[in-house]
């Protein structure tokens, strides 16, 4: 009886050794779609509990607190409190090797509009109108799946969830600077960072440009007199800006059109100018408007900044008092041209030539403050898509019906993770 259990134990072990390198011989990148497949739905949930639990920047401590628990559940190394209410999570993998850094930003923004999922906003004025819920979700599932095969995997993968990202710089400190303040790379010390955002074109798909992504920019701050009539100087304003606009057509809402948008073959994005007016906060003692000068030229840029101040400065007078200023161009990548080129060829390779996007210009918006994070540190910032047209949801960012079709969430993981496992194991 005794020799018959020691067999027995034997066999079991041999088929636990024979399993074991069954699956170590397993393609690598098939056992994250297989993983990724496998969490998806509980990704789909924590997804919609954050978007039902929105929260301003640098009060994520709700959405901070799940990121934490979630990682440890996962036997990361995590550090809580960082900047604030940022995480970061520490995956080791079984060889010495690279370090690579994914950032995920947590915050909400406010926002009046109503929320166009039945899953909606359980915080009056507060919601997820750019996407962070998604993206937080995707570094959890990141997280997820690379700890699930650690055992081949080279080198660290550190996981930066990052609050306040939704702060103008022109007034706000940042997330990014905060958590840098608070010793985020005397923590980690990554040898590339990567980040991704949401966008409006197809779900399914991925883009990186080489470079500069975002337009050049000049903040444009107006204060005048609280008591002047607000509403008029402000339509007045705008009817002024407008006027220096290089296309007729509304640039911020063009991006996604498939002709004259950013990946449109007639694409306006490589020559423009263009401005707008997007938010203004009064108190006692004046009234603020915020806008922007986009453009892809900054000599002309600079040229049209002095054209709006001497047009806009004769709107002032002795009753309203205004001033008008351009701030410093701010938050813009630069995506390493190397590194871009060759994930770009490897997400292709591996999902497929329709999963990458190329865009043909700059895009015209404020950027993320995740470019604080990549000054010194080689890496790059993805947009992935989020629409569905035949869903009827558009995924542009702070747009009143801004909606993102969640199969994004499974795409972002596997492409991502990917992504992940091919630079822990490049030269």
């Amino acid at each position: 009886m005794i020799k018959h259990n020691h067999l027995r134990q034997l066999a079991l072990t041999c088929l636990i050794v024979l399993l074991s390198q069954c699956q170590n011989k397993e393609p690598i990148h098939q056992l994250v779609q297989s993983r990724t497949d496998e969490i998806y739905d509980s990704l789909v949930a924590i997804r919609r509990d954050i978007h039902q639990h929105p929260e301003m920047s640098f009060k994520e401590y709700r959405t901070s607190n799940l990121v934490a628990n979630y990682l440890e559940s996962l036997d990361l190394e995590v550090h809580r409190n960082i900047g604030g209410t940022g995480v970061i999570g520490i995956l080791q993998g079984a060889e010495e090797g690279k370090t690579i850094a994914w950032r995920a930003d947590m915050d909400a923004l406010a926002s009046e509009y109503p929320d166009v999922v039945e899953f909606a906003s359980l915080v009056e004025g507060v919601r997820h109108g750019c996407g962070h819920d998604v993206h937080t979700t995707i570094g959890l599932g990141l997280a997820n799946v690379l700890s699930s095969i650690r055992h081949r995997l080279k080198g660290k993968v550190v996981f930066i969830f990052q609050p306040a990202e939704e702060t103008p710089i022109v007034r706000v400190y940042s997330g990014a600077q905060a958590m840098i303040d608070d010793g985020l790379f005397n923590i980690v010390q990554p040898d590339e960072l990567y980040a991704t955002h949401i966008s409006d074109f197809a779900v399914g798909k991925v883009s990186i440009y080489p470079g500069r992504l975002f337009a050049h920019l000049k903040p444009i701050i107006i204060k005048f007199n609280s008591d002047s009539d607000a509403e008029a100087i402000k339509k007045r304003i705008e009817d002024q800006l407008i006027k220096f606009n290089s296309h007729s057509t509304d640039l911020w809402e063009a991006m996604g059109d498939p002709k004259i948008g950013i990946f449109g073959d007639s694409t306006l994005f490589n020559d423009f100018v263009c401005s707008r007016v997007f938010e203004a906060e009064k108190d006692e003692q004046e009234y603020i408007i915020y806008g922007q000068l986009a453009g892809s030229d900054p000599e002309q840029l600079i040229a049209t900044s002095k054209q709006i101040k001497e047009v806009i400065s004769n709107i002032s007078d002795s009753s309203n008092a205004l001033e008008i200023e351009f701030g410093e161009d701010y938050y813009n990548h630069y995506n390493n041209p190397e590194l871009s080129n060759l994930s770009r060829a490897f997400i292709r390779n591996l999902y497929g030539s329709t999963a990458i996007m190329r865009p043909h210009g700059l895009v015209p918006g404020s950027g993320d403050d995740f470019s604080i994070l990549q000054e010194n540190i080689p890496g790059g910032y993805y947009a992935i898509g989020g629409s569905n047209a035949k869903k009827g949801i558009i995924s542009a960012p702070h747009s009143p019906n801004f909606a993102v079709d969640e199969s994004a969430i499974s795409y972002g993981v596997s492409y991502f993770s990917s992504l992940i496992i091919e630079r822990l194991n490049s030269e």
